[in-house]
Formats: structure tokens, C-alpha cells, sequence
């Protein structure tokens, strides 16, 4: 199952990266790393391992001098695993900074592409999990710090939700699937917000019938949405604006039953 899911991971990551605002000059370069068959320097050369190497960050999180060696790693093995682990040490020592930069997108961008090098050039390793749950961390972040604001453009949180629901395909008994379950989440009740709120703008403009469209979607698709009482009061004064008579009675006793208590 893991082979066959892995490609509709990738899709929705890139469209992810994109939805973030990466220029496609990076969104091609991921792939050009990922498609070329780079040459491989042997760990035991250069006296540490991949995985060592990405731990050793761990002893000083905060050193220049340790993003500076990342940096000379980059440069040196360029193209190789090797170089990878080291952009995936780097994006761990910046990630470790954004606490005092919320509001710095260009970091965002640069931890993104670092963190997607690695995870196409190594898909299959055991730290794939890993990175996958921090790409999510960097969405929610992004979001819940004013760095992306999802406008009229839901897009990044589609993708969001996409990426975390394949997580749980591939991943089912990852150690970061209660992390993966609040990401899924709140990019569903983000999702389900942008739809309230584009059925309020239908039903100020007096298009009930568009209207009870979306909040319809939103019952169906996000049955654990927070406002989904609101939105099952909206419904109903939208089917009786829109003269759907039966509509608005069944809502109605619908309503009753669920909530135990009229709308009003």
C-alpha cells in the first residue's frame, strides 16, 4: 500500500508547496533533486553517519557555528544524501529560531525547501514520518501567526487536509499520528469556516438557494465543525427564504432531535 501512496503524497505536497507561495524555480529544483541519480559519498568517509549527523544538531540547537557546517556540507556534497541530511539539520536549526521571527515568511520558505529536498530524495527512509508531520507544523504555524491568511483562497488548507489525510493511509501507526489527527483538524474546521462564510455572503446578497448550498456542504463534508449548530440554524432560514417549505421542515425536526432544543 505504501508504494501506491506515496505518488498521491507527493502530488498534494507539491500543490502545497505551491499554496504557500514557493516560486517554481524551487518547486522544479525539488524535483530535479528527486529524479536525478546523484552520486553517493560514503558515510563511513567522512566519520558519521546520515542519522548522526542530523542528532549532533541536538547538542547546540542555536550555534552559528553549527549552521555554518551544515552550510559547508550543503556546498561540498552537493547532490548527495549526505547534503540532504545536512539541509534537513538545517531546517532544524532554523525551525528552532522561528519563535523569535513568527512574522519572517522568507524563513518559512527557505525551512519548506529544505525539508522537501530531503523528503524526495528519501521517501522511503524512517524519518519520512517525520518530516511529513513538520511540514504540517509549518502550515498550522503560518497560519495561526498571520503569516498566510486564507482570504478567498482555501487552497493552502485543501492541501493541508490532503497531506495529513494521506499521512494516516500511509502512515497508520506512526508515533506523530496524534500530532497528524490536530493538524487534519484544524484544517477541517478552517475548510469549513471559508464555506460558512462564502454561504453569509450568498445570503446577504439574497442567493439563499447558492447559500443552503454551501452550508449544506459544510453538514455533509465537516460533521465535527465547532459552529455546525450555527450553520444548521443558517440552513434553515435560508430553505425558508428560499420558499423550500419541506427543506425547512425537515431541517427543523432535524435540528430538534440532534440539539434538543428549537433554533431560535
Amino acid at each position: 500500500m505504501k508504494a501506491q501512496a506515496l505518488p498521491v503524497i507527493f502530488r498534494s505536497f507539491s500543490s502545497f508547496l505551491f499554496s504557500w507561495g514557493l516560486g517554481s524555480f524551487l518547486f522544479a529544483g525539488t524535483f530535479f533533486f528527486m529524479g536525478c541519480a546523484a552520486k553517493e559519498v560514503p558515510p563511513n568517509s567522512l566519520g558519521e553517519n546520515y542519522e548522526q549527523l542530523f542528532r549532533k544538531i541536538e547538542l547546540e540547537p542555536n550555534s552559528s557555528d553549527s549552521m555554518k557546517k551544515m552550510q559547508d556540507l550543503i556546498l561540498q556534497f552537493e547532490g548527495t544524501k549526505y547534503a540532504s541530511f545536512a539541509q534537513l539539520a538545517l531546517a532544524e536549526l532554523l525551525m528552532g529560531q522561528l519563535s523569535e521571527s513568527y512574522n519572517r515568511a522568507e524563513d518559512f520558505d527557505y525551512i519548506q525547501s529544505y525539508f522537501s529536498i530531503f523528503l524526495l530524495r528519501n521517501s522511503q527512509h524512517p524519518l519520512a514520518p517525520y518530516i511529513l508531520k513538520r511540514l504540517l507544523e509549518m502550515s498550522y504555524i503560518r497560519s495561526r501567526y498571520g503569516i498566510f491568511v486564507y482570504g478567498t483562497n482555501p487552497k493552502p488548507y485543501q492541501d493541508m487536509l490532503a497531506m495529513a489525510k494521506n499521512s494516516r493511509l500511509i502512515y497508520p501507526d506512526s508515533v506523530y499520528k496524534k500530532e497528524i489527527l490536530f493538524y487534519l483538524d484544524f484544517a477541517e474546521q478552517n475548510l469549513a469556516e471559508y464555506e460558512e462564510n462564502v454561504g453569509d455572503w450568498y445570503s446577504k446578497g439574497e442567493a439563499y438557494f447558492s447559500a443552503a448550498n454551501r452550508y449544506e456542504y459544510v453538514m455533509k463534508n465537516f460533521p465535527n465543525y465547532a459552529a455546525n449548530k450555527r450553520v444548521a440554524r443558517k440552513l434553515i432560514y435560508t430553505y425558508n427564504k428560499n420558499q423550500e417549505k419541506q427543506k425547512a421542515k425537515d431541517a427543523l425536526q432535524a435540528f430538534i432531535k440532534i440539539y434538543n432544543a428549537n433554533p431560535e
